[in-house]
């Protein structure tokens, strides 16, 4: 049935493309497609078909949430993080920077994997002069950095977090210390 609907929502699409229709039309066909592709499993003729979505209607915040997930699950995560730094700043420029932070944590919870994720949640945070929660971030990253043995990452966000002199921030410049030591 989903191939039979794709089929058919493929055809009205050339259809509404012949006769010109407005992009908001276009752009609400290629989501049903976009959609069967994913039910179908599909991801990388998703990911076509949301980046076509992209071309008409570059504001389109689904259609860039699904390209981050999209380009997570098929490991290429620098196109994951540059779709997210555009649609964090489609947030920010309409005032949104609460619907950043909430779907930053969703990221996190369903990759949590992608440790630059909290990297830019508390990039996020900084910016909203939430300093305790950025810290919190930064730390959660750096420990995932050193359970990965990434130690100049996380040396490197160590220094991030004393940037920002938390009220503890004597503890975070030994660890530094400790850090640099091995």
């Amino acid at each position: 049935e989903l191939k039979l609907a794709r089929q058919a929502y493929t055809i009205t699409l050339r259809l509404a493309q012949q006769s010109k229709s407005e992009d908001s039309l276009l752009v609400e066909i290629l989501h049903k497609i976009a959609d069967i592709d994913l039910q179908q499993l599909d991801f990388s003729q998703a990911l076509k078909v949301y980046l076509q979505i992209l071309s008409l209607a570059p504001t389109d915040e689904t259609a860039r949430a699904e390209l981050i997930g999209l380009n997570f699950r098929m490991d290429q995560d620098a196109t994951a993080f540059n779709e997210l730094d555009e649609l964090v700043a489609l947030y920010e420029n309409s005032g949104r920077r609460s619907q950043a932070i909430e779907f930053l944590k969703e990221l996190i919870v369903e990759w949590p994997d992608k440790l630059e994720l909290n990297r830019h949640l508390a990039h996020i945070y900084s910016h909203d002069g939430r300093k305790s929660l950025a810290v919190q971030q930064l730390d959660t990253l750096a420990d995932g950095l050193l359970s990965a043995e990434r130690r100049p990452e996380a040396i490197a966000t160590l220094q991030e977090i004393i940037a920002l002199e938390p009220d503890n921030v004597a503890e975070y410049r030994e660890a530094l210390r400790q850090l640099q030591k091995k």
